[in-house]
């Protein structure tokens, strides 16, 4: 996963780093929160070497659940969940630790998070073009208004799936691109 974020963070592809971060941190997180729940079950049955051995190479650490807690805590998207993050960071500080019960909510905060950015990747690829801010791979961005969004659109209902998907690709590499087929579209080409 290391291999695929500093990939992704080469190419200057921001949506392709988050996906690739994301996974890693859910990964952590679901590690850690395996870990937490065996070591408890191991106290209670004193469970024999082979599960320890296993319990230690799947643990996640403190501090890998207090980094992730900080990023929720400073990244979160709203208040509640900001708060949150800022809690278990605060709660960490006075205990050391973290419970069962925190690291599941910061797992459940995370997948929920995951689930809706994954939401959102497939309703944009699906979109043919909406308003709001458009983002190139060159790392610029500019602003797409409702009349420009429509124009694109009734320029893209003349096109088959194969020349939209063509042009949303070109659309996005280049500014300028971008820029002439806005041009187009609002002369009716």
């Amino acid at each position: 996963m290391v291999k695929q974020i500093i990939k992704e963070a080469m190419d200057k592809n921001p949506i392709g780093l988050k996906e690739a971060v994301e996974a890693e941190l859910m990964e952590r997180i679901r590690l850690a929160i395996e870990a937490k729940k065996k070591s408890y079950k191991e106290e209670d049955e004193h469970d024999d070497d082979e599960d320890e051995e296993e319990l230690e190479e799947s643990k996640m650490t403190d501090a890998e659940v207090l980094s992730a807690a900080k990023a929720l805590a400073k990244n979160g998207k709203d208040a509640k969940t900001k708060s949150f993050g800022q809690g278990l960071v605060d709660f960490h500080k006075e205990n050391g630790s973290f419970t069962p019960a925190q690291v599941g909510g910061l797992q459940n905060i995370m997948k929920n998070a995951s689930f809706q950015m994954a939401k959102e990747s497939v309703e944009l690829e699906e979109a043919v073009v909406g308003a709001g801010l458009a983002h190139f791979d060159d790392g610029s961005s500019t602003t797409i208004s409702k009349d420009d969004a429509a124009a694109i659109n009734r320029m893209f209902a003349s096109k088959s799936n194969e020349e939209q998907t063509n042009i949303r690709k070109k659309m996005k590499s280049s500014k300028s691109y971008y820029t002439s087929v806005l041009a187009k579209a609002k002369r009716g080409n």
